[in-house]
């Protein structure tokens, strides 16, 4: 929550650290629901931080996920938020097709969750792309 915090405030390096640092600690202990949220969490504050550089970091989060998501590990909320994570991905690459179809996805999927504030949220970054 702190590390969110940070990037809310703009201390992304900051917020890179400490979601490091909380990684280390969920895989240390074998919480394998909280670690994609936190690989999601530092991919999510890699872009912010480095921008389109940080792509092939993020992309490693994101296939550490996808191991996840197979082994089970993985709520349907952070599902949804792998998603929007690619679809960021996407467009600081300038994929803005692409981007749009991975929001419309996740969009629908916290429709399905019930997960207003998200489904707001992820309209909110759909029109910024339009």
């Amino acid at each position: 929550v702190l590390a969110q915090a940070k990037v809310g405030l703009g201390e992304t390096a900051s917020a890179v650290a400490l979601f490091g640092e909380s990684l280390e600690e969920v895989q240390r202990q074998g919480l394998r629901a909280l670690e994609a949220e936190q690989r999601i969490g530092l991919g999510f504050a890699l872009l912010a931080d480095r921008g389109a550089a940080a792509r092939e970091s993020v992309e490693a989060e994101l296939a550490a996920v996808r191991d996840l998501e197979e082994q089970g590990g993985v709520t349907l909320l952070d599902a949804c938020r792998a998603i929007e994570l690619r679809a960021a991905v996407a467009s600081s690459a300038g994929e803005t097709e692409w981007a749009s179809v991975l929001l419309r996805t996740a969009r629908a999927r916290y429709q399905m969750l019930g997960a207003t504030g998200r489904v707001a949220e992820t309209a909110l970054r759909l029109k910024e792309l339009e």
